[in-house]
Parts: C-alpha cells; structure tokens; sequence
C-alpha cells in the first residue's frame, strides 16, 4: 500500500495544477459515487425491504390472532357444561361411529359412509328412544344436526330401522 502511495504521489507531481485539480476533484466525485451506488443505495433498499416485510409479518399476526379468536370461540360454542368435545381434527364420520358406540348402539350400526355434506349413518333395530338419546347428545355435545332421518318400524317391538344423515351445524 505504501509503494501504491508513492506511484500516486509521484503521478500527480507530474501534473500541473489545473490537471492535478481536475484529477483529485473526478477521484473525490468517484468515491462519492461508489460510496452511494456501492454502500448507501443497497443497505437503504434493503431496510426498505425488511420494512415491507415487518409490515406484512404483522398484518398476518393480527389475522391470525383474529382467526385464533374465533376458534376459541367457536370451540367455546361446541362445547357444553360437560366439557364433551369431538378430538382436535376428528372426521364427522368418526365421531358418529364411536359416539354412538358409546351410547350403546354399536349393535345397531350397519352402515356409515361420506355424504354430500356430511355422513349418512345406517342403523337397523335400535329402540327408537336410545337412538333419540345419541341424536340428542351428538347435537347438545358436538353441534351436530340430523338433516335427514328416514325411520321405519322393525319387526321388535319398539325397534326401528333408520337412515340418518348428519352434518356439523354451522
């Protein structure tokens, strides 16, 4: 760096004046240059950059504390004095199996399949009233509605044969 300093200082005492002047001022103006184009402009656009994105990080934060709400509250809505709630990401179709397993109607239950918006159970010879318990259960405890219910008598006595289909209630 030393020898560089000597080679330039020797240059310019070559030069008269008026070139040395015009050679000093066009070095100046290029670091100048190279100062803004190379450092400032870049580091600038970038901190614009990271701004926009801050910017755009919080407007998600605040949908989805919003989102959050209104999950907690919709939960809060599903749920009932009894804390009976369908598991974190449980299908329609499998909460209408075991619940009605758990209301002791698993002997009944010949069929549950996907329906167009919701499940269509399949029960034959449940005693009419248990099976209005579980419909009464699934409603209060899960928020789930019965939108069809085609029900006939069975041979027993009390008995019936039923195709229900159940949707979440929105």
């Amino acid at each position: 760096m030393n020898r560089f300093m000597e080679l330039l200082m020797a240059a310019l005492d070559r030069l008269n004046d008026r070139e040395r002047k015009l050679v000093l001022g066009g070095g100046g103006a290029l670091i100048v240059l190279l100062l803004v184009f190379g450092v400032w402009l870049p580091i600038s656009d970038h901190v614009s950059a990271q701004q926009r994105e801050v910017s755009l990080q919080r407007q998600d934060l605040a949908w989805m504390r919003q989102a959050a709400e209104e999950v907690g509250r919709l939960r809060a809505q599903g749920a009932t004095a009894k804390g009976a709630q369908a598991a974190p990401g449980e299908s329609l179709m499998s909460l209408a199996d075991r619940s009605a397993r758990e209301q002791g109607l698993g002997g009944a239950i010949r069929r549950i399949e996907p329906a167009e918006k919701g499940v269509s159970v399949r029960l034959e010879g449940v005693g009419f009233d248990r099976m209005m318990q579980w419909l009464g259960h699934v409603r209060e405890q899960f928020g789930v509605m019965v939108t069809r219910a085609d029900v006939e008598r069975a041979n027993d006595q009390g008995g019936v044969n039923a195709r229900l289909v159940l949707e979440w209630r929105s």
